[in-house]
């Protein structure tokens, strides 16, 4: 009699290599069914479900690819990137990753960068909560303060250097059914939150994208100024552009308040 950690472990064992152990056939057939035939049940709704999955989180990807070739492309990667989390949610974290490194689908390089902007979409839906830097706050801060209030980016933020036009061919399948013709161009892109908890997206020219990647490791209001003035002569444009730039960042609610 097996026990019941033993039955998870050796019907997951078989469900996910093939690797059949003699006690768990034996019980099964006790049980007047055949064994074999049990388990391929078990092995095809696995396989469906992450399929279904993978479908749900890249639907751009989906109908880029179509049905056929996205099947056989979500196969081969469940094979090779089995789920390893105990939550659905995780799956398909590296389908970017698995997509650039293995052919045929490494011949399109469209293909990762798609998996890895629905992915970016996909994350503001449940990324963490932090309260965001409120335009009251910044105006309640004393003069003196300014130089080390910290710039953090919230987690819902996610930045992306694509080198393809992915967010409006994403876009116009989405809202139309149309696919705009693929451009090359490589471009920084921003997926994150509102505070209303709307998913956007937006390009940024490469100063915003370096400042942003700056946050990540908690910028100072004085280290933007000190990065900025390393891309201008002009010393007046520096407190202008970071300002400019705070005012846009805390509108879109992209800044957390620490």
């Amino acid at each position: 009699m097996l026990r019941l950690h033993d039955w998870q472990q050796t019907l997951q064992n078989a469900v996910l290599t093939d690797a059949v152990a003699a006690p768990l056939l034996a019980a099964i057939r006790r049980q007047g069914v055949i064994p074999q035939q049990r388990l391929s049940v078990y092995r095809t709704a696995y396989g469906q479900r992450l399929t279904e999955a993978l479908h749900s989180n890249f639907p751009g990807l989906a109908l880029t690819l179509g049905d056929d070739r996205f099947n056989e492309m979500a196969q081969a990667f469940i094979a090779a990137r089995p789920s390893r989390h105990a939550s659905i949610r995780w799956f398909g974290a590296d389908l970017a990753a698995f997509l650039h490194q293995h052919e045929p689908w490494a011949g399109e390089p469209m293909l990762h960068e798609f998996a890895a902007f629905e992915w970016a979409l996909r994350h503001t839906v449940d990324a963490a909560d932090r309260p965001v830097l409120a335009a009251q706050t910044l105006l309640a801060l004393p003069v003196a303060d300014w130089p080390t209030l910290r710039l953090e980016l919230q987690p819902a933020a996610t930045l992306l250097l694509l080198d393809w036009n992915v967010p409006p061919r994403w876009q116009g399948l989405m809202e139309q059914g149309a696919d705009p013709e693929p451009q090359y161009g490589p471009r920084h892109w921003l997926v994150y939150r509102r505070p209303d908890l709307m998913a956007m997206w937006r390009s940024l020219d490469p100063l915003e994208a370096g400042l942003l990647t700056l946050t990540l490791q908690a910028l100072t209001f004085e280290g933007l100024c000190e990065a900025i003035a390393e891309h201008t002569d002009q010393a007046d444009e520096i407190p202008v552009r970071a300002a400019a730039l705070l005012r846009t960042w805390v509108e879109e609610g992209l800044l957390i308040d620490n």
